[in-house]
């Protein structure tokens, strides 16, 4: 498989499945291609490991769900979108947006450009 479309499966996998735990061993039976192979896409493509992209997407998800529905409790939403805690939701989210969740809804209530200010996932050099 060639490498672009070998990350662009894997970040299919990842999109279709971010609720869920993923490990790099499904990447790489997603991809057919190796750890180290893995992780060298996603430092090439995004500067990032594949398992900070992940939490990264995660959290973009998150912002959404706390924009969009302000009586979802963030317990729930962490669980949506894949986290295995509340409490590593929360780490994640403020290490990656500088913000807690609770803070993040608040600010952006009836804020219609909010998702502007989000941080990117990373985007692809282009080959």
């Amino acid at each position: 498989m060639a490498s672009t479309e070998a990350l662009d499966t894997m970040i299919d996998y990842i999109a279709r499945n971010y609720m869920d735990s993923i490990a790099i061993v499904d990447l790489e039976r997603e991809a057919g291609m190796s750890r180290f192979a893995i992780t060298r896409q996603f430092q090439q493509a995004f500067q990032i490991s594949p398992m900070r992209w992940i939490w990264r997407f995660r959290v973009s998800k998150a912002a959404i769900l706390l924009d969009g529905y302000p009586d979802l409790p963030c317990r729930d939403i962490a669980y949506i979108c894949g986290f295995e805690s509340p409490s590593h939701f929360c780490r994640l989210f403020r290490g990656i947006l500088g913000v807690s969740p609770s803070h993040f809804r608040g600010k952006n209530q009836g804020d219609n450009q909010s998702n502007s200010s989000w941080p990117a996932l990373g985007r692809k050099r282009n080959s």
